[in-house]
């Protein structure tokens, strides 16, 4: 159908939706986790691999998917997706054991999630231009930042007045609705001449590298850093036997690495690692210190974090409109600032017996930053990509992203564990840690320039530079 207001509006609420459930379904888990392994009669370490193996196939093919969405369009890409991830939290809905469980979050729903993900990206890219470019960011950002933070307390509250079951069943609801509003909503956009055949041994090394790396990241806090040596091995020779093979297969290869000669793709990704390293790492500090050091409940260490989950939404909001009047880049660099200054304070208030008032401006900085550089950092990473390679350009954000949470994670827990984990000391050292991440991001982003090229898919005019990849062959779309 023809891309009208109305239209958009429709396809911007499905793929706010889609973020949403596919954010709120981990965050969700993670507090049922004890719940579960009573009802299951499982132990810790088996269910650890349900969490663990969605960010496995998660990020494992993330790029994939977005190349898939290259092939048969965003549009498809995102409703077969959203399908996909239904099924699979059918699946878990259901289970009676951890196998079933496995097979419907780690696996089912991570496939789901690796097409979705990447398709919402290049939609919003492709869709909104101008002024609703910056607001439909804006709220795709805001919603899963305050997703991922909100989500420990609906998922206290499913599990302990319903069942944690529901958690899975809202998606098998949520996300076909989303899937059909897609299909109304979204243009048909692909160019299948573009695309004339699949990297095969592409999707394999990347594959098995990101599964390799991602299993090192996850399993090196627990099982110890030198244990996991030979998955970072494996991870470094796949990946750069990729990047060997992406060199010859030139127009179609998986991941067009030219893309990183383009500055504002290349410093983007490096900032948004940074940020999304310390928001995990901060997040998870926080939550282990309530429950360790206050002897909070779960649902409750979740109330004293709404702050945050308020924030992000705020800032989120206020980022969308700023991108209107002083341009993506400056919020941004306004975000990351602010997110510094944020996480500092915590580090600075926090303390044993350090109460909820102390905590929440600390917490409201932090995510009024977080909700500013999130709500605007894809599109300034996406802003010169060719429409045509959008889905990779896409999966590799989120890759970045996915890799950036297990980084950030893995890392603080490593620091914590140097002290007594949860002690005041081991937090403030977290935090520490999570503000040199958070800064080495600000100053990433100060690097970061207003684009200097014409928009991709137009001719340069005659005041701007061509861009790097401006040569990359592609043409308009035929459908």
């Amino acid at each position: 159908m023809r891309s009208t207001p109305r239209s958009q509006n429709l396809a911007l609420a499905a793929l706010v939706a889609a973020v949403v459930i596919v954010t709120l379904d981990t965050t969700i888990l993670n507090v049922a986790i004890p719940t579960i392994r009573s009802e299951l009669h499982t132990s810790f370490q088996s269910l650890q691999w349900v969490i663990a193996g969605y960010s496995l196939t998660l990020g494992s093919l993330l790029v994939i998917g977005g190349r898939i969405g290259d092939m048969i369009g965003p549009r498809r890409a995102f409703a077969i997706g959203a399908v996909v991830f239904a099924g699979g939290s059918l699946v878990a809905s259901q289970a009676n054991g951890v196998a079933a469980l496995v097979i419907g979050e780690a696996v089912i729903e991570g496939i789901g999630a690796s097409l979705l993900f990447p398709a919402s990206l290049a939609t919003l890219s492709s869709l909104f231009t101008g002024a609703r470019r910056g607001r439909a960011f804006g709220a795709w950002g805001g919603a899963a930042g305050a997703a991922a933070a909100l989500g420990p307390v609906l998922g206290g509250w499913l599990t302990s007045d319903y069942s944690w079951r529901w958690g899975f069943r809202i998606n098998v609801v949520v996300a076909p609705v989303a899937a059909l509003v897609a299909l109304w909503a979204l243009p048909a956009t692909t160019d299948r001449r573009a695309m004339p055949r699949v990297d095969v041994a592409g999707c394999v090394l990347l594959a098995g590298g990101l599964f390799s790396l991602v299993l090192g990241i996850t399993k090196a806090p627990d099982s110890g850093w030198l244990t996991m040596v030979p998955a970072f091995v494996a991870a470094a020779v796949l990946l750069s036997a990729f990047v060997v093979v992406e060199r010859r297969q030139h127009a179609s290869a998986l991941v067009d690495l030219e893309l990183f000669r383009v500055p504002t793709f290349g410093r983007g990704l490096a900032t948004s690692l940074t940020v999304v390293m310390a928001q995990a790492g901060s997040l998870y500090a926080l939550a282990v210190f309530l429950q360790a050091t206050h002897h909070l409940t779960p649902v409750t260490a979740g109330r004293w974090l709404l702050p945050l989950g308020i924030a992000v939404l705020v800032g989120a909001r206020v980022g969308g409109r700023s991108a209107e009047r002083i341009g993506a880049i400056a919020v941004v660099r306004a975000g990351t600032a602010l997110a510094t200054l944020g996480v500092a304070g915590l580090a600075v208030a926090l303390h044993a017996t350090v109460d909820w008032a102390h905590l929440s401006i600390p917490l409201a900085v932090f995510g009024i930053g977080s909700g500013l550089a999130s709500s605007q950092l894809t599109s300034v990473t996406l802003s010169e990509v060719p429409p045509p390679r959008l889905g990779a350009a896409s999966g590799a954000a989120t890759t970045n992203n996915a890799l950036g949470a297990a980084l950030g994670v893995a890392l603080i827990g490593t620091v914590m564990r140097v002290g007594d984990a949860g002690s005041p000391t081991a937090t403030k050292w977290a935090l520490a840690t999570a503000t040199a991440l958070v800064l080495l991001g600000a100053l990433t982003a100060s690097t970061l320039r207003p684009r200097t090229t014409a928009p991709l898919g137009s001719g340069p005019s005659p005041t701007t530079k061509t861009s790097p990849i401006a040569s990359v062959r592609c043409s308009p779309s035929s459908r």
